[in-house]
């Protein structure tokens, strides 16, 4: 099941409900890492920029294959 919240600065973000009624937020993305060895830099999105932001899923998880 999903659930919709209005954020002031994400704009409408969508999570998870579980049955105990707690609701998960998965994959929200806070940063740009433009290579392996870069210092990171905060992610900006503007409310709606794209639509709702999906936090049904996890994030991007790269081959970590260690």
């Amino acid at each position: 099941m999903t659930f919709q919240l209005q954020h002031s600065q994400l704009g409408q973000v969508e999570g998870v409900k579980h049955d105990n009624g707690v609701v998960e937020y998965r994959g929200i993305q806070y940063a740009i890492i433009t290579n392996s060895f870069a210092k990171s830099t905060i992610y900006h999105q503007r409310a709606n920029e794209k639509g709702p932001v999906n936090a049904t899923r996890k994030g991007l998880l790269r081959n970590a294959s260690i």
